[in-house]
């Protein structure tokens, strides 16, 4: 994960390394969350699933990393991170961690992508294909995917992002 700031006003970056320091664990989110998608449909299909999206395992975290930002930026955005003087806090009322509600956030998102075939099918392509000019075409499409999920969000144009 890159610390830098990804639209006007991003300026947290308490969060955005909290952010980074489970980034790994984002990863497995997303493409556990993917392939369990992708497995979900197959399924529905009586079609079987390529062994090679079953579960990569030589994932190279940079090809899924800039989706990784978005999502970390969106989260920033919807939970005003802006403000974290005021802690997040769970249903009894006791302050919530960071990390732990953005992964809380990161895994409904997934889960939603349900609704969102085009976003699936873009990482499992990534997943599949990585570094290759068909994964570099699945990356890009992902990314344009998810800032037009959260197109409220006041993104920087690509290469105009900001060090916190």
């Amino acid at each position: 994960m890159w610390v830098c700031s990804k639209y006007r006003g991003d300026t947290d970056s308490v969060a955005m390394w909290e952010q980074h320091d489970v980034y790994v664990r984002a990863l497995r989110v997303i493409v556990d969350g993917g392939v369990t998608h992708m497995i979900r449909a197959a399924r529905l299909l009586g079609q079987s699933v390529p062994a090679r999206w079953l579960m990569p395992t030589d994932l190279d975290h940079r090809t899924v990393q800039e989706a990784h930002d978005i999502l970390a930026a969106a989260w920033r955005w919807q939970s005003d991170c802006r403000q974290l003087r005021l802690p997040f806090r769970d249903e009894r009322l006791r302050p919530v961690p960071v990390p732990q509600a953005w992964l809380a956030w990161l895994r409904a998102e997934v889960e939603r992508w349900v609704d969102e075939p085009a976003i699936v099918q873009s990482l499992m392509l990534v997943l599949a294909q990585q570094n290759t000019d068909a994964g570099y075409r699945g990356e890009q499409r992902l990314e344009t995917l998810l800032k037009l999920r959260f197109c409220d969000v006041p993104w920087y144009q690509p290469g105009s992002w900001k060090d916190v």
